[in-house]
């Protein structure tokens, strides 16, 4: 029937037009905010384990868009696969509820009302096909037979996208919306803030596992004596260069915000 056709590519085209667009604006979205702090927290850390230690939560956001993209595709891929109902299972039990409803929406009518009348033709009709000569009966019969089937089945591939349009759709509010708090959070949780545009001198206190840090980054032995400028990142987490005892020539450092309390001269 046209209206199936219809209806069904109604459903596909909206579901191509989400699948094409929404993931690359989001992977687009997370590259532009995420990707300049990622690079820096990646350069800063001295391994994956450290990363994810220092940066659970972003790690968190960014598996969180990793995972809507992949929900949107799968989802919106079993929209656009659905394949016409194979005739054997027309008569299957397991498709007995659904054949019940397709005849009382009219869909085999005017040939058949009722799921009775429906499978008593098929029956006939596949117990005359073993004879050697059909009877002119089963002629008719398959006349009736082929336009209710072919309905039948167009019908069942509009009723099977439909379903999977609702879950795509289920499936999509609930990634776009993971996609989007990610896209939201994980900058405050990879050191974004005001950037640092010149340098500043700054004052720069730690804890024991922040003086580890430093000596293991640049060498300094002395935090209390070393001098500490910032240079570059931003002021969340910023990039600094550091003289003192025992520092190395041209030391930069990009402490953990955790074990490290920075603010300006």
């Amino acid at each position: 029937m046209p209206v199936y056709d219809s209806g069904v590519a109604a459903y596909r085209d909206t579901t191509k037009w989400l699948t094409a667009f929404v993931p690359l604006g989001a992977l687009t979205a997370a590259t532009a905010t995420i990707g300049p702090d990622l690079v820096r927290s990646v350069q800063a850390a001295s391994g994956v384990g450290d990363w994810i230690g220092r940066h659970w939560p972003a790690a968190a956001c960014l598996i969180a868009i990793l995972a809507g993209v992949i929900a949107i595709l799968y989802w919106g891929g079993r929209v656009l696969s659905v394949a016409p109902t194979d005739l054997g299972q027309l008569q299957s039990p397991a498709f007995a509820p659904r054949l019940a409803r397709a005849i009382g929406q009219g869909v085999t009518a005017p040939e058949f009302f009722t799921v009775e009348s429906f499978t008593t033709a098929m029956a006939a009709l596949a117990n005359s096909w073993d004879q050697p000569a059909p009877a002119p009966a089963d002629d008719l019969n398959l006349a009736r037979l082929k336009g209710a089937v072919e309905n039948l089945r167009q019908w069942a591939v509009f009723d099977d996208v439909k379903s999977a349009f609702r879950d795509f759709i289920v499936a999509f509010a609930i990634a776009t919306t993971a996609i989007g708090a990610a896209v939201v959070i994980a900058p405050s949780r990879l050191g974004g803030g005001l950037p640092i545009d010149k340098p500043s001198a700054v004052a720069v206190a730690v804890d024991d596992e922040g003086r580890r840090e430093l000596t293991a980054a640049t060498g300094c032995t002395d935090p209390t004596a070393s001098t500490f400028l910032a240079v570059d990142g931003s002021w969340r987490q910023p990039t600094l260069a550091v003289d003192g005892p025992g520092c190395r020539f041209g030391a930069t450092w990009i402490p953990d915000p955790d074990h490290v309390k920075i603010r300006p001269r």
